[in-house]
Parts: structure tokens; sequence; C-alpha cells
């Protein structure tokens, strides 16, 4: 988790995160290539193939008409070395039982209730595979069925989690990603509930966790569970940003910053093909950003940009990134300039971004409310700022 340890404000109204490490050059970007298949299922095979050629070990196989059991199960299947499957709750489809026979696992996880993976499907994995273990884990609920995840996976404990929201998947998929990536479990809350429930607080002491790191807040982990987390000693950081974007910019940048790292883009509006990339990105250590279907972010091109990827593969069809985001057509956005210590006036509302780092500075930004907001820091920093609504984003370069 060092990676991710950002410095957690007393008050928790401001949480800086440091960015990645920003260039004065523009770096060629490869062509991207592409993991897909015809549907969700058969993109899930398409990562499979990818992550194991050959046979492995063990294979999950959750849902694909609900995202929460996936993103639990996609750093879980990471730990354990195996891919994860998707099915339909009534019937395996033709694709995925091919695979799974191809695969040969001698144990195979079904992750959630019967109503997720119904006992139809079982029946037919065994008929596939009759030398196969196969077992069920599962809870009451998602939050239940993702803390059984983890029991089965860390029976030791982890002193590290990453903690979501379980009621919508974009911040929930970029911490799956970066959670397996780190070796780490990433546990489910109801992120709009005014604490985190009695059973999972009791989970996370039982864990022996010493670090949390909270993925998105405002909208999709309230502050009230943020700050619940700060007063139990756990609190060792959060990404939260404007949009699913910018909060999966965050993660990303944060956890894999280093110069040429390879880059996974999967769509943050759908999440079936989605699921596949968390996947993918978990066991193969690499940073997930989110895209539109029709084009990137603009931060989100600068940030992996930053890093200067080697490879940059996007994980879904056209239908879910299409081929502008292949040509990386940007999304406009509106940005503008500040290079002096002002109070931020209401009147300003469009101008130029520019990158203004220099090698050897670090990236950072801060979260403000808009109106009445100062700049904070040295007349001599060089500043950008974007609003958003009421709110207020300050990047800024410092040596």
């Amino acid at each position: 988790m060092a990676a991710l340890v950002f410095a957690v404000a007393v008050s928790l109204a401001v949480l800086p995160i440091a960015r990645a490490e920003a260039k004065t050059y523009t770096p060629v970007m490869p062509t991207p290539t592409r993991i897909s298949g015809a549907d969700r299922y058969q993109t899930a095979v398409a990562v499979a193939k990818e992550l194991y050629p050959s046979t492995a070990s063990i294979v999950l196989i959750a849902t694909g008409l609900d995202f929460p059991d996936a993103l639990a199960a996609a750093p879980i299947a990471a730990k354990l070395g195996g891919p994860l499957l998707l099915t339909a709750p009534g019937s395996l489809p033709p694709a995925v039982g091919a695979e799974l026979t191809s695969l040969d696992p001698s144990t195979v996880v079904l992750v959630g209730g019967s109503g997720a993976v119904s006992p139809a499907v079982a029946s037919t994995i065994s008929s596939l595979l009759p030398a196969a273990t196969i077992t069920r884990i599962s809870g009451a609920d998602r939050y239940a069925t993702a803390r059984a995840l983890v029991d089965y996976a860390f029976p030791n404990g982890a002193s590290n989690v990453f903690l979501a929201t379980g009621a919508n998947f974009p911040d929930a998929l970029a911490a799956a990603a970066t959670a397996g990536a780190q070796g780490e479990p990433l546990i489910l809350v109801n992120g709009s509930a005014g604490s985190i429930d009695n059973t999972t607080v009791t989970f996370l002491y039982s864990l022996a966790v010493t670090g949390v790191f909270v993925a998105g807040g405002g909208g999709s982990v309230s502050m009230s569970i943020l700050n619940q987390v700060n007063k139990m000693g756990l609190l060792a950081g959060m990404a939260s940003e404007i949009d699913r974007y910018q909060t999966a910019d965050a993660i990303a940048s944060s956890a894999f910053g280093q110069i040429g790292s390879n880059a996974l883009i999967a769509t943050g509006t759908q999440f079936p093909d989605a699921l596949s990339a968390a996947t993918l990105a978990a066991a193969t250590h690499t940073p997930l950003y989110l895209s539109t279907p029709t084009c990137i972010p603009e931060d989100t091109y600068d940030s992996i940009q930053i890093v200067t990827p080697k490879a940059v593969t996007l994980v879904g069809g056209t239908g879910a990134l299409s081929q502008g985001v292949a040509n990386y057509a940007q999304c406009a956005t509106n940005h503008f300039d500040v290079t002096e210590n002002v109070d931020v006036v209401a009147t300003k509302t469009n101008g130029n971004y520019s990158s203004t780092c220099v090698p050897g500075d670090k990236y950072y930004w801060f979260f403000q409310p808009f109106r009445g907001a100062t700049v904070p820091g040295p007349v001599d920093f060089l500043w950008t700022y974007r609003v958003s609504g009421p709110n207020l984003i300050i990047y800024y370069c410092a040596s």
C-alpha cells in the first residue's frame, strides 16, 4: 500500500493526492491493441486466454448480469492465480464451457448464491470437469459475498484493503484492478450509508487491517464513512475527484506512476466488458483507465501520456470503446491557467489547459469549494485549475 499512502487532512475536507510525475515532452502514444469477444462472456474468455494460454489450476465463475460479485472476485482471482469467467445465471454459455474444458482446472469457485450462478450452471461445470472440486462462495448480499471471498483468499488476514461502494461499478472497478495488482482485497460497502455496518467493521478488525484505502468520495462513499474509517485509525488514503474517469486516473497514476508502464482502457459507462478489464489489470499489474465509449477524457489522456506506456490495450468491442478511442480522440473540457497566488472568482469559466511542470517536479491536486477559495502556496508555483459546478480542482507543480 506504500504507493497509495496519501496525506490525510485533519478535517478531512481536503485530501491531497500525489499524482504521476509530469514531463515537458510529448511522447508518441503506441497504437492500441484490443481484447474483445462477441459478448461479455466471450470477452472474459478472451482475457482468460491472454492470461492463461494453456491451463489454470483454479477458475472463478461469476454472473455477467451484474457487477458486484465479479468486481469483488477480480482481486481474488489475481491472488489465487486463476482467471475469472462470466456466466449467465441460468446456463453456462458454450464459449465459457469450452474455455473451462481447455483450462482443465482442479478447482472451480462459483461466486455468489444460486440466483447469481444457478445449480444448473454448477451441474454443467461438474459434467465438463468431473475431477474438479467445485466450491461456492456466497453471502446474504453483495457485501457479505465480498467479505466471504476475502475470507477465502486471505485466511491469514490482510494488512491493507481497498474499500469501495457496492452500489455502482466505476470506482469499485478501478479499486478492484489496483487492489488485485497489489495483492490486496476489495471490500464493498453501502457507500451512501451514514456508517459502515457493524459486521464489516468487525471483519476489518478480524483481518488485522492497518490501512484502508477508500476509492471514491462524496457521491460514492459518504464523508461519514470516511470520517469513521479515520476515527478507527485505519485511513491510509483516498482517491476522489469530480467524476469516475478522474477518480480512476488518481488511483492508477498514484499506484502505477512509473515511466514505461503499460496501460489498459475500459469503458466507464457499461460494466460487462469492464469486469474483464479489472481481472486483466489485477493479474498483469497494469494501470486501468476509464473512457467514454466515443472519446477519452482529456485528463485521462494526459494521465496515460505522462507514464509513456509501452503498450495500450483496449478491453471490449467497438460498442464499448469505439474506433475514436482507439485513435485517442479526446473529449473537450474547460481548463484555464493561473500563474500567481490569487483569489478564485466565479466569473472565470473558460480557458486553455497547458502542462507547466518541468522534469523532476511532481504533479498534485486539491479539491476545494469554488467560491472564495484561495489558490494555496508560493506565487512562483505554476498552477492549473478547473471548475466543475460549485467545486474547484486545483493542480500544481512543485519541486
